[in-house]
């Protein structure tokens, strides 16, 4: 080996490798290197780095894809922020780096048995900030709030890990604290875990995010010969299976109601107490389109509104309402 100072590894086959960094050698000259342990099993060696360039106290942490927090394994990065943890178990890990609140997005990795394996990229550590997010419209269809989550989809094959899930205000806000400044992938959910948006943001280049969610507000009212009818079930079933469940309302003492609607098509389904049941068909767009029914022997009407940010009065329906009894 010629002289000078040299970064090395002894590698044996089926143990971890031995690193040596900036390693004197004189001319003519041996170099001791001591007794060397050999660490069987799978092993993971990369690098570290940061946006503010300091590895003073960093660590790696290394813990079983599906394992426990007992699992983890951690390893300290050297002054040049190489890392390499030994004796391992083979399959998959998730690997991230830290530093007092720095820390890097997790990074997926499979391991094998009997050898050591070398991360790509260096594991970046990033500072975590505050993330805001407004909702629009700031409540479900069914009156309750919006879940926010936010997914680390850099895991490699596809995989995705939860960051961050939080209830907005009645205000559709929500702020989101200890992000990672990356890309990430955003969900809105209803209650019932339905999702009504399927994005990306990235938390690196935004601090707040307003999030328009793909829905029409539809208003109306139901009437019998003039008359408001107060408590009639008014229920909005899509046509198509993938959009989000039916909704069911119920009208107000002056017989109005209101909701929030993917665009599409649906089933209109109207009773009362005293009344017949009444489906119409009815589609959801922007701009709407005209829907006008007439039935025979009509004694009601169901008036229906649309708008985006702004009510207008499109379609009147009559509703055929035959009293029981």
């Amino acid at each position: 080996m010629p002289a000078g100072t040299r970064s090395f590894v002894l590698q044996v086959a089926g143990l971890a490798g031995h690193y040596f960094w900036q390693l004197p050698l004189a001319a003519g000259a041996s170099k001791e290197l001591g007794i060397l342990p050999l660490i069987a099993g799978a092993s993971l060696a990369g690098w570290v780095t940061a946006e503010d360039r300091q590895l003073a106290k960093a660590v790696v942490e290394v813990q079983p894809a599906a394992g426990a927090e007992a699992e983890k394994v951690t390893q300290a990065v050297n002054q040049a922020g190489f890392f390499q943890v030994a004796g391992l178990g083979p399959g998959q890990v998730v690997v991230r780096a830290r530093r007092g609140e720095w820390e890097s997005p997790p990074v997926r990795v499979e391991l094998t048995a009997g050898a050591e394996t070398i991360l790509k990229d260096p594991l970046m550590l990033l500072r975590p900030r505050s993330l805001e997010v407004q909702v629009d419209p700031p409540l479900t269809p069914d009156g309750q709030f919006w879940r926010v989550e936010l997914w680390d989809r850099d895991l490699g094959r596809g995989r995705m890990a939860l960051v961050a899930r939080q209830l907005c205000d009645a205000n559709g806000g929500v702020r989101l604290s200890r992000i990672l400044p990356q890309p990430l992938a955003v969900r809105v959910l209803d209650g019932q875990g339905q999702a009504f948006y399927d994005g990306e943001v990235d938390a690196a280049r935004e601090e707040v995010v307003f999030l328009s969610l793909d829905l029409l507000q539809v208003e109306g009212r139901v009437r019998f010969a003039g008359h408001p009818v107060a408590r009639a079930s008014v229920s909005f079933v899509p046509l198509d299976p993938s959009y989000p469940p039916p909704q069911a309302l119920e009208s107000e003492r002056d017989g109005s109601f209101e909701a929030w609607l993917v665009p599409g098509s649906y089933g209109v389904a109207v009773e009362a107490a005293g009344f017949c049941r009444r489906v119409f068909p009815l589609r959801v767009e922007e701009p709407p389109s005209l829907l006008d029914l007439s039935l025979d022997q009509a004694c009601g009407t169901l008036v229906l509104r649309f708008a985006g940010r702004r009510m207008q009065e499109l379609a009147l329906l009559r509703l055929g309402c035959c009293p029981r009894g």
